[in-house]
């Protein structure tokens, strides 16, 4: 989602800086780091700082955009996908809802395979705070503890960047859609909910194996 985002969304934009909160499951892992690191390498950006916020300030903007969807979300009628695309859209200015469906650019892919072939994990990554990537350093991540912290540069990318293939992509994911149990659970526990028309459209009867 985030190389959507930046590929789609960007201005053209040299440098950037990314603010995230301080979740090691979600945001402070070894993918993410490496997910930087190759857009340096492809000169995608020449710079790219990735700042977490300190424990007891781990609200943001993002935060609050979430919660002006969930606002308008309990005030309205949601029976498909098209109506919760209005929603979103509608609750903020900056909200753009994505449908997978429909966007022509838009595709899983296996970056957990692509980046471990390619880049290894940073040790002991949870003490450090703040990451800089450069197009000084290709393969390196410069890391800080904190803000007036010495910058430490710790190596990520296996080979050497002569022998880097730039080229390389990670390979896409079909999505399999839902099973048949979960097509069950929504025909029989969230139908009753959804009204007409929609009730074929979000929760059709699941057809019968040949």
């Amino acid at each position: 989602m985030l190389h959507h985002c930046l590929h789609n969304f960007g201005l053209g934009e040299n440098e950037c800086i990314v603010h995230a909160d301080n979740c090691a499951g979600q945001n402070k892992n070894r993918y993410l780091l490496a997910y930087f690191c190759w857009r340096i390498l492809l000169g995608l950006h020449r710079q790219i700082t990735y700042m977490m916020q300190i424990p007891g300030h781990a609200r943001c903007l993002v935060d609050s955009n979430f919660a002006h969807i969930k606002r308008l979300y309990k005030r309205s009628d949601c029976n498909s996908l098209e109506q919760l695309r209005s929603i979103v859209d509608k609750s903020s200015y900056s909200n753009n809802a994505v449908l997978y469906a429909e966007e022509e650019s838009w595709m899983w892919s296996d970056w957990v395979q692509f980046f471990s072939e390619h880049f290894d994990p940073l040790k002991g990554l949870r003490r450090f705070q703040i990451f800089r990537f450069c197009h000084d350093s290709p393969g390196y991540v410069l890391c800080k503890k904190s803000s007036d912290g010495e910058e430490i540069p710790v190596r990520l990318l296996k080979s050497d960047v002569r022998h880097f293939a730039h080229d390389a992509r990670p390979p896409e994911i079909s999505p399999g859609g839902l099973t048949r149990e979960r097509q069950a659970y929504l025909y029989s526990r969230i139908r009753p909910f959804v009204t007409n028309p929609w009730k074929d459209v979000t929760c059709p009867p699941v057809q019968n194996e040949e």
